[in-house]
């Protein structure tokens, strides 16, 4: 049976491990919550990854989990205040699920009028060696969710920035078929996905960074509440699957015992009628 304490606890202890979160709702945000859309009963975000050497596919293609986790330590790396960041993200973010579905086809209509404000700020920051040097550190070495690459170097982020700032551009993103527009990549859905991961693991991010936690970049009440309840709604499904699973234990260990039952009556009966028949056959 599913020791809820004790799972609680684990969690709790992870939590304290990564990125300081307190209790267990928190806990697990900090280790599965890269793959978490932040809001219960919602599916997760899906993940993207590159198939080639570098952490960015060239051309057309939607943004990789690594590109994301990039721009997302950038974006908190150049803010002007965690403030601002965790506002910017809170309201973005909210569109990420949506996005998420109709990736392409997403409209930013929708969206806040500065929704790709921040992300274009990063893109025209000079990233010097030592801004690269964080962000290498935080994605090779302090970093274990999505994204998390150890062989990202200096020429991958010079490459990618040159990329991004190129006036035709080399990183656009995947446009519907027949559209003659081709938005350069961040500027397109993907930018919910950032939003969305500085919105859910904001402390981790600066903690991988070495950067100190920002009290504004904390998940609030109501976004702990919905977690705590999201918790909980999936250790009472687990519970439910373990019971099950016992019953059918339980039903089989029954059925086992039943049938050894009979085959212990079925071979003293074949006993019995050899031995009835040895006596017969002694007795002609």
């Amino acid at each position: 049976r599913l020791k809820l304490p004790r799972l609680a606890k684990h969690l709790a202890q992870v939590g304290r491990v990564h990125g300081g979160f307190p209790g267990a709702a928190l806990a697990l945000k900090a280790t599965v919550g890269d793959a978490l859309s932040g809001r219960p009963g919602v599916d997760l975000l899906p993940a993207i990854t590159s198939a080639g050497s570098r952490f960015f596919e060239p051309g057309e293609a939607h943004a990789s989990d690594t590109e994301v986790l990039v721009i997302a330590l950038l974006l908190i790396k150049f803010e002007s205040s965690p403030e601002n960041t965790h506002e910017w993200a809170s309201r973005l973010a909210a569109h990420a699920v949506e996005a998420a579905q109709e990736q392409e086809l997403w409209s930013a209509a929708a969206a806040p009028v500065d929704a790709f404000v921040p992300i274009k700020d990063v893109c025209a920051r000079e990233w010097d060696l030592g801004t690269k040097m964080l962000v290498m550190r935080a994605v090779a070495l302090n970093w274990s969710g999505r994204g998390a690459r150890v062989d990202i170097d200096d020429d991958q982020l010079t490459n990618y920035k040159s990329f991004l700032t190129k006036e035709k551009g080399y990183l656009r993103g995947v446009t519907p078929t027949g559209a003659k527009r081709k938005p350069k990549r961040l500027l397109t859905w993907s930018a919910t996905r950032v939003a969305d991961l500085i919105h859910r693991r904001g402390p981790v991010l600066r903690e991988a960074l070495g950067l100190p936690p920002a009290a504004a970049a904390l998940p609030s009440a109501p976004s702990m509440i919905e977690e705590n309840a999201a918790l909980s709604a999936a250790i009472k499904q687990k519970s439910a699957a373990y019971t099950a699973l016992e019953r059918e234990l339980a039903i089989c260990r029954a059925e086992r015992a039943d049938f050894a039952d009979k085959l212990h009556k079925a071979k003293k009966r074949a006993e019995r009628k050899r031995a009835d028949a040895r006596k017969y056959k002694e007795a002609q």
